[in-house]
């Protein structure tokens, strides 16, 4: 069981949940360069479902991603 040092948290295969369809369940930190994030996604075999999109509250941007099992998982970074 994978175990997250910096947060109370861990992770473990659920073999009886479905991924969502394009409902994002976690916002994860997009990174420095948000672009260079989604750019190794898709090198890695996931999918950009939606790309670099501002926010118009002024709270950074967010984007959408698909990892290669079908999970939709958001990328937020700070303004």
């Amino acid at each position: 069981m994978p175990c997250f040092p910096t947060a109370p948290a861990a992770s473990w295969p659920a073999r009886a949940c479905r991924p969502a369809a394009r409902v994002a369940g976690i916002y994860l930190d997009g990174g420095p360069d948000l672009a260079a994030t989604l750019q190794r996604v898709e090198r890695a075999g996931g999918k950009v479902l939606l790309p670099i999109t501002t926010l118009a509250d002024g709270n950074g941007d967010i984007a959408l991603m698909e990892d290669s099992e079908g999970n939709c998982i958001g990328l937020h970074v700070e303004p």
